[in-house]
């Protein structure tokens, strides 16, 4: 079951606040509770009271953070898609084909998850990928196959990687000016938290029609069907 990693977005994006209300709550009810228990004779509601009502109140329509413009600002762009993530998002739902679709190494564009389940080779974010993802490995054979350069060995090398094979690249058009095309990834980098790596391709592999077919590109992103 942990085969491959949940995809976070789109329920983050619709149930934060409502899960971390319902922490905040249980959270307060559990101390009021034991602090009643300890002390029977003490009013202990108004403390409970005035301690959520602290923690709440930036939050509120009085709030300083609510009001501040680069959170709102934020709060506008996490709400809206990017132009060329909108187009693929719906590119990939009429083009993704029967269940589970074609495996997929994607670009690391959370958002895509949100809408469209795609069966991924490699999930971009390794902190939300079970052990049984093996992600670090399949990594590793992504990174071995990007310093290829020869359209027929890379078509090989993908048709035959270890945990594949891959049918499909959906790539951020990061680098063009260099001929390459990117996957982002997401990784752990204890203790300082996590780190943003690029996988980059060398646009010839996907140049040679015999093996890969573009079939759609815009601003942001361009993806290969391999044959």
């Amino acid at each position: 079951m942990f085969s491959a990693p949940l995809q976070e977005f789109k329920p983050f994006d619709f149930y934060h606040f409502t899960i971390l209300a319902f922490a905040l709550a249980f959270g307060i009810e559990r101390v009021y509770l034991l602090a009643y228990k300890k002390y029977p004779t003490v009013d202990w509601r108004i403390v409970a009271g005035t301690v959520g009502l602290t923690f709440l109140s930036v939050h509120m329509i009085f709030g300083n953070f609510i009001d501040d413009p680069a959170v709102q600002e934020r709060r506008i762009k996490s709400r809206s898609l990017r132009r060329p993530v909108a187009e693929l998002v719906a590119f990939l739902e009429k083009n993704n084909g029967t269940f589970p679709g074609p495996r997929t190494v994607g670009p690391g564009a959370g958002e895509i998850h949100g809408f469209v389940p795609l069966n991924m080779y490699i999930y971009f974010n390794q902190h939300n990928n079970h052990p049984a993802t093996r992600f670090s490995e399949k990594k590793v054979l992504l990174e071995i196959l990007s310093k290829e350069t020869d359209p027929a060995v890379f078509y090989q090398m993908a048709k035959g990687i270890h945990f594949g094979p891959v049918d499909r690249f959906v790539l951020f058009k990061r680098g063009e000016e260099d001929n390459l095309y990117s996957a982002h990834v997401h990784i752990d980098d204890f203790p300082r938290g996590a780190k943003d790596e690029w996988i980059d391709f060398d646009a010839a592999v996907f140049a040679d029609e015999t093996y890969a077919t573009k079939v759609f590109e815009n601003d942001g992103f361009i993806v290969f069907d391999l044959k």
